[in-house]
């Protein structure tokens, strides 16, 4: 509908003479030819409209259209002539004081000399595009041009500044979304950098934020802690317990059958309901369980084939080391914790706690 009325528009504008509304028609209408995926059709359109707005002196028309032409080249994959119309826009866009247009057009630089693998030139246009957002207070193009930095730098500290940096902006805006996911690369970044202490403290302030979140967005109904089955070995008894006592006291709903179950209880239903109603199962697998009791091993399938029913990428089956031993075969997908290392249990718990906040869970407060 919108290209037959723009279509329209153009030959009642090129019948009367008037170049200016023809230049804004032709650019309507590439933007919807491109919008249906008819690139080609729309650099026509678009080089149609560049010349008519370099004949009457349009020189806003002339920027924001190279633009146009400069993202239609990257989408068919040809970026360097992208990256020359980019540039091309860039100089009108200065010229004209455009703020916000010039922040794009360096984002947008940015993105194509990434997408060539050239780092260096890419962080350039990155940085430049985040010094405009700050100026100009556009929280979206701060985030995202601070994304970028801290994900691909090699620099772990510098990362670190740019995740913070994150943070800082998210709690001024109140978007406790983008202030989790920073909290979270900055865990990752400080374990990989063997600061396990700061670790942690960014650990507990995803769940501080976690349950802010949770709170708002269940103020009429009430939240439920985050529940995880302990499957574990009777040869692992001792350990099983300990874990379970540490989890519950940092706020989890752990079941384990010697605390869960009752006299005259169907142990096996009981177990099966268990793991059917949990968010969550752990399975400690050491060198002791790996060939032990077959019950554990019928834990795990009930574990697997729920899982097989919930999305791709979906954190649900932990295995968790107790010593250095081959994780089994149906288990070697998923991402294993080692919970004998010393950062073991905050890694646990950082898992625990993004689970939580995807499904809207709490996490009791000590």
């Amino acid at each position: 509908k919108a290209i037959e009325y723009y279509e329209e528009q153009l030959i009642i504008v090129h019948e009367i003479g008037d170049r200016q509304s023809k230049g804004n028609a032709l650019s309507n209408l590439g933007i919807s030819y491109a919008t249906l995926g008819d690139t080609h059709k729309a650099i026509a359109l678009y080089e149609e409209r560049i010349d008519i707005a370099r004949e009457i002196g349009d020189v806003r028309g002339e920027g924001n259209t190279l633009s146009n032409l400069a993202k239609a080249y990257f989408d068919l994959g040809e970026t360097s002539k992208a990256i020359k119309f980019y540039e091309q826009a860039l100089v009108i866009i200065r010229k004209i004081g455009n703020r916000g247009g010039e922040e794009k057009c360096l984002f947008d630089l940015g993105m194509a000399y990434a997408s060539l693998d050239e780092t260096s030139k890419a962080t350039e246009y990155y940085k430049l595009a985040l010094d405009i957002a700050q100026a100009i207070g556009d929280y979206s193009g701060q985030v995202a041009a601070l994304k970028w930095l801290g994900s691909t730098n090699s620099n772990k500290q510098d990362a670190i500044k740019y995740y913070e940096h994150i943070i800082e902006v998210s709690v001024k805006n109140n978007n406790r979304q983008i202030e989790i996911e920073a909290h979270a690369n900055l865990v990752k970044l400080f374990f990989e950098t063997g600061n396990n202490e700061k670790a942690f403290e960014h650990i507990e302030k995803i769940q501080i934020v976690s349950n802010s979140t949770n709170r708002v967005q269940n103020t009429k109904s009430e939240l439920r802690l985050l529940r995880a089955f302990l499957c574990h070995s009777s040869r692992d008894k001792d350990k099983a317990r300990e874990l379970h006592r540490t989890l519950n006291e940092r706020g989890y709903d752990v079941w384990i059958d010697e605390k869960k179950l009752i006299p005259g209880q169907k142990w096996e239903l009981e177990i099966e309901q268990a793991i059917k109603s949990s968010d969550v199962i752990l399975v400690c697998l050491s060198s002791l369980s790996i060939n032990s009791e077959s019950y554990m091993h019928k834990e795990i399938k009930t574990a697997l084939d729920r899982a097989e029913n919930m999305p791709e990428g979906e954190i649900f089956i932990i295995p968790c080391r107790l010593d250095e031993i081959e994780v089994p075969q149906r288990l070697k997908e998923l991402q294993w914790v080692d919970l004998f290392l010393p950062d073991g249990l905050s890694k646990l718990e950082m898992a625990l706690l993004m689970k939580a906040r995807k499904l809207g869970r709490t996490v009791k407060q000590s």
